[in-house]
């Protein structure tokens, strides 16, 4: 089986496990809100409560029968506080695997951050170099334009003979032919 597939099923069993983004459900513990975000490889999921409070839920806080009407949700709130980073329904062991995992995904992105703030530092080293590279090769186009100018008018010009092209040019040789 190709890589590609193993991982798109994998992907496909793991959202079977989720609520779908956007639904309004009830979790275990009691809370009602809107999910707002799927964590897969990890199944955990973000949820907007009812009261302003975005927390993150493991899988086993979710069941599929836990759906509500949008109008029990509010369209607005005074606040929002942001709990996720609280992980609501995992034991210890599962936490700390959690944790891990993104701890590791942190550190990947902080490091290829730090990858390209060092080219960006390494681009803007070499940044007087290139201009001075650039700033001579104008100046030697000037040389080079200003020498064909100066030869330009050394020499008289010639002017050009023109020959006719396809017969376009020609005169009829009858008087049957158009002009």
């Amino acid at each position: 089986k190709c890589c590609i597939k193993y991982e798109d099923d994998v992907y496909a069993d793991k959202r079977k496990l989720l609520p779908k983004e956007g639904t309004i459900i009830k979790a275990a513990n009691g809370d009602k809100g809107k999910v707002l975000k799927l964590h897969l490889l990890i199944e955990q999921f973000d949820m907007m409560t009812v009261k302003g409070q975005i927390r993150r839920y493991a899988r086993n806080q979710y069941t599929s029968k836990d759906t509500f009407d949008k109008k029990e949700f509010p369209e607005r709130f005074q606040h929002v506080v942001n709990e996720t980073s609280n992980v609501i329904g995992l034991n210890e062991k599962e936490e700390l695997t959690a944790k891990k995992f993104m701890d590791e995904s942190a550190q990947r992105a902080a490091e290829k951050e730090n990858l390209s703030s060092l080219d960006e530092k390494a681009k803007q080293h070499d940044k007087p170099k290139r201009e001075k590279h650039i700033k001579a090769k104008l100046e030697d186009k000037k040389q080079f334009s200003a020498n064909e100018q100066d030869k330009a008018q050394d020499k008289p010009k010639r002017q050009k003979r023109r020959r006719p092209r396809n017969g376009r040019n020609k005169k009829p040789r009858n008087g049957n032919q158009k002009e």
